[in-house]
């Protein structure tokens, strides 16, 4: 599908429209001044919309790693937000016979 129009605008229409179970988009990962400057487009999906977003850092072809997922961290913070992200990392992981791994950061206090 191609569309015209403000790209996070439309990112969000389309994933709403389609009713996506997930948004999977590369980013540069710029920070600082450059991310001030241009914006970040995915951070502005992420706010824009209730879908999953999954992001995976853009690279050069000769540094990409082959497309497979073997081992996922899903770090945790103890709260039932953290907890949201388990349901979807089950259906990645078995998807790809992958191993999950969940780290619980319990808070001090």
């Amino acid at each position: 599908m191609v569309t015209i129009g403000h790209p996070i605008e439309e990112i969000v229409r389309v994933a709403e429209e389609a009713k996506a179970d997930l948004i999977a988009m590369a980013t540069h990962g710029h920070s600082g001044v450059q991310r001030w400057v241009m914006g970040s487009v995915a951070q502005k999906v992420l706010h824009g919309t209730s879908r999953p977003l999954l992001l995976v850092r853009a690279q050069e072809p000769q540094e990409r790693p082959q497309a497979r997922i073997d081992r996922i961290v899903v770090p945790l913070d103890g709260s039932e937000v953290s907890a949201r992200i388990v349901p979807y990392v089950e259906s990645l992981a078995n998807c790809g016979a992958a191993k999950f791994h969940l780290y619980l950061r319990r808070s001090s206090g």
